[in-house]
């Protein structure tokens, strides 16, 4: 049986990306899911996750946020816990190449942290679905969106170097 909370937004991005399956109703698409393996607790728990990502969208001024020209953002104790360090490194290179805005950044550390996995857990490439998912709600340039997905997709640190 699958368990993951994050198998099941995977599986919800995969199969339901587009537009005409926006409109399916959450109880058609939890039964889908309930055949597809997923249990009922890992189901509940990812449509929270996405309406809490969709609140945190609609209403960014509540995300504090930073001027990456004044400032560093430096990760909590509690980030740092939940994130390998792998993973921190994409996540500040993400951001100094200008893919996403502080407010992005924050958002995606958020969702990242509300996964409720350990740094052994969370594995690289979930931590790009997490960035594709909540980059897909923010950014509003279809280029820097496409750019940001290949990138996602691709070797960071390459691409950067």
């Amino acid at each position: 049986m699958k368990e993951s909370v994050l198998d099941v937004l995977i599986y919800l991005l995969e199969e339901y990306e587009d537009e005409q399956e926006i409109d399916i109703e959450r109880e058609i698409l939890t039964r889908e899911l309930l055949t597809a393996g997923f249990n009922n607790h890992s189901i509940g728990k990812a449509w929270g996750w996405l309406d809490e990502l969709a609140l945190q969208v609609e209403c960014p001024d509540q995300i504090l946020s930073f001027d990456p020209t004044q400032s560093s953002r430096v990760l909590c104790t509690l980030e740092k816990q939940k994130l390998s360090f792998e993973a921190q490194r994409y996540m500040i290179a993400l951001q100094s190449s200008d893919l996403i805005d502080p407010i992005t950044f924050e958002l995606i550390l958020d969702r990242l942290i509300a996964l409720d996995c350990d740094a052994e857990e969370l594995e690289m490439e979930q931590v790009r679905w997490v960035v594709l998912m909540v980059s897909f709600n923010r950014v509003t340039d279809p280029r820097l969106y496409l750019a940001l997905e290949t990138l996602i997709f691709s070797d960071l640190e390459t691409q950067l170097s």
